[in-house]
């Protein structure tokens, strides 16, 4: 199948897919229930987009079908960042089916999948766009045979990099690094201890746009996620102010949650730092009491 995305971007493409795929939901159960939804379906794709990026994807009114039509999945008009879409495209009246759908990428252009799926010959699914396009984003992606397929593409934003191995800590209810075998320093007394989800975060790349905030930092000394965005840097159990280090992670905020993205992570106006807020206690707060929270909701894509 066709793919705009050249060779020397594919290694890094899929870096960034085995940081994050696990973050995005997977579409079998769409596939496994078309044969129950429409048992005399001659033909059908399942198209599955996975908005790997910090933008907005937009599907636009220019769709194009030969034979065939939606159905019975219909296209969102959106995939918003770190999110996924699926959509059927089904045969009519014992035809096959032959599709266009396009999206519009916030800031950067167009890309169209086009699907064919005949009754005699063999199946495909193609993107197509052009330079500008390429030149910001990388499309990868692969489809299944047979007369009920399905296809899915990754929109991968280049330059867009994820770090693995964030946990919630069960002690102080902060997001710290379990990467090292020291666990940092927590505002409950010893080191960090993990609980739950791995989470995947992504930085390293500029977002001004809405449902991004960026300056969110490592803290050499606790090992904890916190907002380096004032001049003042909270109180870190490590004693004075947080310390930044390493990559500048930029978040998602204030989109759906889904299966494989959990929200209530807020910021604490008192320790700056990243902390849980989903529960009744407030976990442990090196400013004093529980944590407070302030401003956005944030979603984090984990696995596990």
């Amino acid at each position: 199948m066709g793919t705009t995305a050249q060779a020397e971007d594919m290694f890094a493409a899929n870096n960034v897919l085995k940081s994050i795929a696990d973050s995005i939901k997977a579409t079998s159960d769409i596939i496994d229930g078309l044969t129950v939804i429409l048992p005399d379906l001659t033909r059908s794709i399942v198209v599955e987009v996975d908005n790997m990026t910090s933008r907005k994807l937009t599907r636009t009114d220019r769709t194009i079908f030969q034979t065939g039509g939606f159905g019975p999945t219909l296209p969102q008009g959106h995939i918003v960042p770190l999110r996924s879409d699926a959509f059927t495209f089904a045969s009519r009246f014992g035809e096959g089916v032959d599709g266009m759908v396009t999206y519009a990428i916030e800031e950067v252009g167009e890309f169209s999948v086009a699907a064919d799926n005949p009754i005699v010959g063999n199946a495909s699914v193609n993107v197509f766009s052009n330079a500008t396009v390429d030149g910001f984003i990388s499309i990868i992606g692969s489809h299944s045979g047979g007369n009920h397929n399905h296809a899915r593409f990754a929109v991968i934003e280049k330059g867009l990099q994820a770090q693995s191995d964030w946990r919630f800590c069960r002690k102080c209810h902060s997001m710290f690094f379990d990467g090292f075998p020291g666990k940092g320093l927590c505002g409950a007394g010893g080191g960090h201890e993990a609980s739950g989800f791995v989470f995947t975060l992504p930085h390293s790349f500029t977002a001004s746009r809405e449902h991004f905030q960026s300056d969110w930092r490592f803290c050499r000394k606790c090992q904890s996620m916190f907002f380096d965005g004032f001049p003042e840097k909270g109180p870190c159990a490590g004693g004075g102010g947080h310390e930044a280090s390493g990559f500048v992670f930029t978040l998602p905020h204030d989109i759906p949650a889904s299966s494989h993205a959990q929200d209530s992570w807020r910021f604490c106006w008192k320790c700056q730092a990243m902390f849980f807020d989903g529960f009744d206690a407030k976990g442990v707060c090196k400013g004093g009491g529980g944590h407070l929270s302030d401003g956005f909701v944030f979603v984090l894509n984990h696995h596990g």
